[in-house]
């Protein structure tokens, strides 16, 4: 009867537990919270690297097809455009016969570009819709075709314009894209619009002012070719704010901003970043020389840029003109002192 007694009191063994605990799962949670906490950062600062690559890379894509466009048109810079009139010798062939307008025969069926811009701008808007005319000496296909090697992962809004342009080429709309970079004027346009601080604004259909202004640059006429900008991004889109008055606002900044560093080609043919705020400090500083050297034409003033676009998007955030309050923004890199014999930095940083 004791040993009976014995063997029940005996503890039975124990069962394998299957799950966590509370505590355990909370552990795990927390682990797993901090990891992504520390990845997160660092995949974005990955994606954005990698736009940063691509955009790099359209750059230098860009400046190798207007290199192949002046090994065609007698070493110019990318022109689209001739006077009226002018001497054949002057004009090199496939120019259209009015300067105003650009035929792209490349696309079906030819789109006709009339980049007439407000009143006294004529032919300036071509600086921020000149893909489709580069295309076929960027793209291996011939084709005319804006692409990604026109348009940046980071810009979003000319990515939906793009989107749109697209959709209405194929409802039977004839629209032309713009571009993440830009092509400034002053390589299809007279040095002698830029040797002052004022730019010479005449840009028209007049015989007598306007269309004397309208040149073809030839390449060597660019002195300063690893100091001239080629083309650049219209905005530093790798900054998700900028400042304006209230506080900062989730917008990129335009290239002019004192806080943008945008990407861009040379005359020589090389990529970098350019630092704005140093050029910014020249033009406020003491020293007359360097100001006088590297302190464009004229403000941003692009009336344009205020209007909403014809495409339904409604207006580009990316555009400004100093509205923090009191700042006017130089026109740095469009309207470089002295135009394509200028240059728009002191040295490569």
């Amino acid at each position: 009867m004791n040993a009976n007694r014995r063997v029940k009191n005996q503890s039975l063994p124990k069962t394998f537990r299957i799950g966590f605990t509370l505590i355990e799962l909370l552990v795990v949670i927390a682990i797993i919270a901090l990891l992504v906490g520390i990845l997160l950062p660092a995949l974005r600062e990955a994606r954005k690297a990698g736009w940063g690559l691509q955009s790099s890379s359209n750059l230098g894509g860009q400046s190798k097809g207007i290199a192949a466009y002046a090994n065609e048109y007698r070493d110019i810079y990318m022109n689209p455009f001739s006077r009226t009139g002018e001497a054949s010798n002057e004009a090199p062939a496939g120019f259209p016969n009015t300067w105003a307008t650009i035929v792209l025969p490349n696309t079906n069926p030819p789109l006709i570009y009339f980049p007439g811009g407000p009143g006294n701008r004529r032919s300036e808007t071509f600086g921020f819709a000149w893909g489709l005319f580069l295309s076929p000496y960027v793209d291996s296909s011939k084709t005319a075709n804006v692409g990604d090697a026109f348009i940046a992962k980071h810009d979003k809004t000319i990515q939906e314009r793009y989107l749109r342009n697209i959709a209405l080429n194929n409802s039977g709309t004839q629209t032309v894209p713009d571009c993440s970079y830009i092509y400034p004027p002053v390589f299809w346009t007279a040095p002698e619009r830029y040797t002052s601080a004022n730019v010479v604004p005449a840009l028209t259909d007049s015989v007598i002012s306007g269309r004397l202004y309208v040149r073809h640059n030839r390449i060597d006429a660019t002195p300063f070719p690893t100091l001239k900008v080629l083309t650049f991004e219209r905005g530093d889109f790798l900054k998700a704010t900028r400042a304006q008055s209230g506080g900062r606002v989730p917008v990129s900044p335009s290239w002019l901003n004192p806080e943008a560093e945008p990407q861009s080609s040379f005359a020589d043919g090389s990529v970098s970043k350019v630092r704005m705020k140093p050029l910014h400090d020249i033009v406020a500083g003491s020293d007359a020389d360097l100001r006088a050297d590297l302190e464009p034409s004229g403000i941003w003033n692009f009336p344009d840029i205020d209007v909403p676009d014809t495409n339904g998007l409604g207006r580009d955030p990316i555009w400004e003109n100093g509205q923090s309050g009191t700042r006017i923004w130089k026109q740095f890199f469009w309207a470089t002192r002295n135009g394509v014999r200028g240059r728009d930095v002191l040295s490569r940083q």
